[in-house]
């Protein structure tokens, strides 16, 4: 494991190794990857001199975090909107259909349109979450917003719960505050935006996957993959994830074939149970085994002459209704059908202009990384600008440091970095929104927490909070 100078290891002020958990197996003495995080090395004397934010327990520090986040996006809410107010432009058709179907299902015509033909437009996991509130409190939006703020406090433990996975525990209180006022994560929870449910199954599934990684635990895998497959119910790209962790299990050293075949076979059973029936639905009802069918009318709307006509649109989306031969799509009869008609056109396209699609897509890769600067609302901009890029600043040093450094390039740093891996991916091939990172909130955040640590230390002190590895 990570030696200090003059022998023994360093132990965090609540006892915890300063290595991560994920990568340090349970009644060893050796870590089994040779990981050693940037803030792995902070001098600390003793207790005392510790912050007092440090020495609260972890799990009082995790309370504090989950009412104040609940605390910090009620307030930005009740600042920026009614709380019955109805989703509506900010959050485009997205909201209208998500509240459309939860509604429908809440109201026994099932997973349909508003003139009763099924339909699986929209991924179902986050319709799903709202229909569950409405059973309980009515076609209340006030009680959805509530919600919203409540997995918000759940995604920012789980931040934190991550970071002491992977950092020390003054980094991973860092990372814990940083996604409690994290701007961008913030305001999603009074929107109708399905990243408020996808944040925190991504964090949850890291979790579990992390903890089962080093010993491959069977149990701690199987709730990875459950967690990753409601995931992937929310948001369909994170099915990228399951080739990149399952690659992960298999890249792991000293591996018996018995263990490492019960691993894998609970990851992806466990995944594979949760998809399943909603697959098998759509395969019924609508004739294909999709997670979704909008994926034809995003691809085409992110990959068109109209984007690629001026620097303002490049890198962003359009409707298809803005878009020529709607007419030849609307003519076709089933949902199917369309999906399929707006792939053909989107790849026409493609084929037919190489040079404008390798614009768009550096451009949709620029969009993901910068603050989120093309909404209408100037307050909304302004606001996203200056409280939003310094953290995003953080977190480029914080992915650069972990890319970078050869003590860094672990199996626990490539899962999280795999996360970004499969946005990017999702980003280039259809449209670049600010939102699509940031639903990956808790893992931008231990990055950032990297980032921190990193940042302090080219401050001049006379005694460093934080040391680099030697």
């Amino acid at each position: 494991g990570p030696k200090l100078r003059g022998g023994g290891t360093r132990r965090a002020a609540d006892g915890a190794p300063w290595w991560p958990r994920a990568c340090h197996p349970r009644g060893s003495g050796e870590s089994q990857d040779p990981f050693i995080d940037i803030a792995s090395r902070a001098s600390v004397p003793n207790q005392a001199d510790l912050p007092t934010i440090v020495r609260v327990k972890p799990v009082w520090f995790a309370l504090f975090l989950f009412f104040a986040s609940i605390c910090v996006r009620g307030v930005l809410c009740l600042a920026l909107r009614d709380l019955g107010t109805p989703p509506g432009v900010q959050e485009g058709a997205d909201g209208l259909d998500f509240d459309l179907f939860a509604w429908r299902m809440v109201t026994g015509h099932g997973y349909s349109w508003a003139d009763g033909a099924p339909t699986a437009f929209r991924a179902p996991g986050f319709p799903f979450f709202l229909a569950g509130i409405y059973a309980v409190f009515g076609h209340s939006f006030a009680a959805a917003r509530v919600g919203f703020w409540i997995i918000g406090g759940v995604s920012v433990v789980l931040t934190y719960l991550l970071g002491r996975l992977m950092l020390d525990e003054r980094a991973a209180r860092i990372a814990g505050g940083l996604a409690a006022v994290y701007f961008p994560h913030v305001y999603l929870a009074s929107a109708f935006f399905n990243e408020n449910l996808f944040a925190p199954l991504l964090a949850g599934a890291l979790v579990c996957f992390l903890r089962g990684l080093p010993e491959r635990k069977w149990t701690w895998l199987a709730g990875a993959g459950v967690l990753l497959g409601l995931a992937t119910l929310v948001r369909p790209f994170s099915l990228l994830l399951l080739p990149l962790l399952s690659l992960l299990l298999i890249s792991q050293e000293k591996a018996h074939w018995k263990q490492m075949t019960t691993a894998i076979s609970a990851f992806t059973l466990c995944f594979g149970a949760v998809c399943l029936p909603w697959l098998a639905r759509n395969q019924v009802v609508l004739g294909k085994a999709a997670f979704a069918t909008n994926g034809g009318t995003t691809f085409w709307g992110g990959n068109n002459s109209l984007v690629a006509s001026g620097p303002q649109l490049w890198g962003t989306w359009v409707s298809s209704r803005e878009l020529p031969n709607r007419a030849e799509i609307d003519r076709i009869p089933d949902e199917i059908g369309q999906e399929r008609k707006e792939w053909e056109l989107g790849l026409g396209w493609v084929r037919h202009h190489p040079g404008q699609f390798a614009l768009l897509v550096t451009a949709k890769l620029v969009r993901m990384c910068l603050p989120d600067f093309g909404s209408s609302n100037l307050k909304y901009t302004v606001l996203a600008v200056l409280l939003s890029t310094p953290i995003l600043a953080l977190t480029g040093i914080g992915i650069a440091a972990t890319v970078t450094s050869a003590k860094l390039r672990t199996s626990a740093w490539r899962a999280l970095q795999a996360t970004l891996v499969a946005t990017l991916i999702t980003g280039a091939v259809f449209w670049g929104a600010p939102r699509f990172r940031d639903a990956n909130a808790p893992v931008l955040m231990v990055f950032a927490a990297v980032g921190t640590v990193r940042a302090m230390s080219w401050l001049p002190r006379r005694r460093p909070v934080f040391r680099e590895p030697h």
